[in-house]
Order: C-alpha cells, then sequence, then structure tokens
C-alpha cells in the first residue's frame, strides 16, 4: 500500500498539480531618448574632453579631433583663393574686359572654402541634447585614427527608461500562446531589487541584430552571434523583442545600456505539460519536425 500510494502521489503531483511557469530573457536598460554620438569626419582622436558619466548641455564639446589632411587642404584652397584675387585686381588694372572666368574660379574657390570649414568644425564633436555622456570605452581611441561614422557613445535623457530583452525561438511559442500573468526586471548588480514594469509590447517580427553586444557570446552573453559578424550584435539565429517600460525606481540605478534579466510569470500548468513542452521543442530544433 505504501508504494501504491507514493506512486499515486507522484501521479497527481506531476499529472493534476499546477506548478508555476516563467519565461526568463536577457536584455538590456535603454532611455527613452538618447542621441547616438558619431564621428563626422576621420581623423585622429586630440582630446578627449568630456569624461564619460558627465552631465552634458546642448552644443557642449565632447571630443575634439584633428585631421592634417583637411588643414592642408584648407591652407592649399585659402592659397589658390588669394592668388585668384590677385589675378582679377591685375586684370582690372590692365583694363581686360573679360574677367568673368577668373571670377566664375573665384566662387569655386569660396564655396570649396565652405564646405571645408563646415567638414573642420564637425571636428569638435558636440552634444546635441542635454544629458549624461556615456562612453564607457571612449578613452581607448584617445590618440587614435578613426573613421568616420564610428560610434563613440550616447548622450542619455535620464527621465524614462524601456527593458529590452531578447526571446529565443524556442521559447517564443510561450509568448503568444500564454497569457502573461505578471512581468518584471532584474539589474545585474541589484538582483535584490524586482524592477516593476509599467507596459510592455512584444515585437511579433523575428530579429537578427541584438540591441547589445553585451547580449551575444562575444560580450558575456547566452545568444549565440553570427561567424560572420565582427560587430558582435548579428545573432547565428533569429529571436523576438520584449520591450518594457520601467516604473521610476527609488532603490535601483537605473543606467543606459545596463544588463539584466525579464521575468515574466505565465499561467501555472501541470509538470506533465510542461515536460512534454520541453520535449517537444528539443526535437523540433533538433530534427526540424
Amino acid at each position: 500500500w505504501y508504494v501504491c500510494g507514493l506512486i499515486l502521489a507522484l501521479i497527481i503531483l506531476i499529472f493534476c498539480i499546477p506548478f508555476p511557469q516563467k519565461i526568463s530573457a536577457n536584455g538590456v536598460v535603454e532611455s527613452t531618448n538618447f542621441q547616438k554620438i558619431l564621428t563626422q569626419y576621420e581623423g585622429y582622436v586630440d582630446t578627449i574632453i568630456a569624461d564619460s558619466g558627465n552631465q552634458v548641455s546642448k552644443g557642449e564639446p565632447l571630443v575634439q579631433m584633428r585631421s592634417r589632411e583637411l588643414e592642408l587642404d584648407i591652407i592649399s584652397t585659402r592659397a589658390q583663393k588669394q592668388e585668384t584675387l590677385l589675378l582679377i585686381h591685375q586684370a582690372i588694372n590692365d583694363k581686360i574686359a573679360n574677367t568673368a572666368p577668373l571670377k566664375k574660379r573665384l566662387n569655386a574657390f569660396n564655396e570649396k572654402l565652405k564646405y571645408l570649414k563646415k567638414q573642420y568644425q564637425a571636428l569638435t564633436i558636440r552634444s546635441e541634447e542635454d544629458g549624461q555622456w556615456y562612453a564607457p570605452t571612449i578613452n581607448e581611441y584617445a590618440g587614435a585614427w578613426v573613421q568616420r561614422g564610428l560610434y563613440l557613445g550616447d548622450v542619455v535623457n535620464l527621465s524614462d527608461f524601456y527593458f529590452i530583452a531578447v526571446v529565443t525561438q524556442d521559447e517564443s511559442g510561450q509568448l503568444f500562446q500564454n497569457k502573461i500573468t505578471e512581468v518584471s526586471v532584474k539589474l545585474k548588480g541589484q538582483a535584490e531589487n524586482k524592477i516593476a514594469v509599467e507596459s510592455y509590447t512584444i515585437i511579433p517580427f523575428e530579429q537578427k541584430k541584438l540591441p547589445s553586444a553585451a547580449l551575444g557570446w562575444q560580450g558575456g552573453g547566452d545568444i549565440a552571434i553570427s561567424t560572420e559578424d565582427g560587430s558582435g550584435v548579428i545573432a547565428k539565429e533569429p529571436f523576438f523583442l520584449i520591450k518594457a517600460k520601467l516604473a521610476k525606481q527609488n532603490n535601483s540605478k537605473l543606467l543606459h545600456l545596463r544588463s539584466g534579466m525579464i521575468l515574466l510569470e505565465l499561467p501555472a500548468i501541470p509538470l506533465y505539460s510542461q515536460i512534454y513542452r520541453s520535449i517537444r521543442q528539443v526535437l523540433q530544433k533538433r530534427y526540424q519536425i
């Protein structure tokens, strides 16, 4: 009787008693409003003006670059412009009637100088918004030659934040088939604090580009990265995104691009159903059935 009772209890435990189920997914915090700072012209990073973490104002310089090639081009164009002006004055003194070609040449040099000065001004990289300058790797570029369009960091508005999480294809079915009863977030280094979520959206399209390289294998995350990608943000397999608006916090420090985990609680179901679903997912992935 003891053995029969134990088997019956085990059957009831597995097939009848519902157990809570959760989905956890890694992600990063993102400000609702941030400006990506990119280099506008190739050259050397001469001076890091603003340290990462500083509060900056709109128009405030962040990084100063130098381009000797651009400086020489400006000097050469100014010299050609000056030479053309002298030729125009000489033509007038010599009473040469047709100075139109020289004036046309002068206008061309003036336009080129305007363009070059605009490029020169772009060597001083400035913030376009008020916020916090977030550039943890900026000092690595000091003195280095960089290309145009290089990402340096973000100027972040600290008022509101979202948590962007990556859900693998294996677990995505549960997102669309089950009702999510509760959503919360825990951040790396602050696991004791559960952050409430005001609202969330499941983006119903497969993605390939991660919101942060920190979520991929190269950055210490769990998502496999394509071997053809050098940036560390292109996933090997498609995934789905969850975008959750975080409630304002008193005990958790929300930082732009801080990594963490989102927890999604689903309706409780018996262990048999959970085990059956897990086995079916493994078989589908391995044998494509």
